[in-house]
């Protein structure tokens, strides 16, 4: 990969499938490749089980016919089926994400150290590291 054929693509794009859409289409069109960062990987593997669970929760509620019992076990086997459906997703060989493997954090420390602190107002630190990788 190099810096004209690829462009980085934050949680929030990849998370909605919307934006994913409308991401995957226009890189697809311009020949350009969307790298999976580690971090954003790293946050997606809590996202997508959680949304998909939500979901679930949230149409079995609405619909009022289901126990409890039943809605915890469509959220739960909602997000078992988004972990694996992301898990597949990310290495398809057909897609144009990339998933760009982790070089370790003693790399990325190096460039988190060198940037400038006022352009990042996150405080845990994640949009550095985002940064950093990409």
């Amino acid at each position: 990969m190099t810096g004209t054929d690829a462009v980085a693509a934050g949680t929030n794009l990849i998370r909605h499938s919307t934006p994913r859409r409308y991401l995957t289409v226009l890189e697809d069109l311009r020949g350009r490749r969307v790298a999976i960062l580690p971090m954003v990987d790293h946050e997606l593997r809590g996202h997508i089980p959680a949304q998909a669970a939500a979901y679930v929760r949230g149409i079995c509620e609405r619909d009022g016919t289901w126990s409890q019992r039943q809605v915890q076990d469509a959220a739960r086997a909602a997000g078992s089926a988004a972990t694996d459906w992301w898990e597949d997703w990310r290495f398809r060989n057909d897609s144009i994400y990339e998933h760009v493997p982790d070089l370790g954090t003693s790399h990325y420390s190096l460039i988190v150290a060198s940037l400038p602190e006022e352009a990042f107002r996150d405080s845990n630190g994640n949009d550095q590291l985002i940064y950093a990788q990409a």
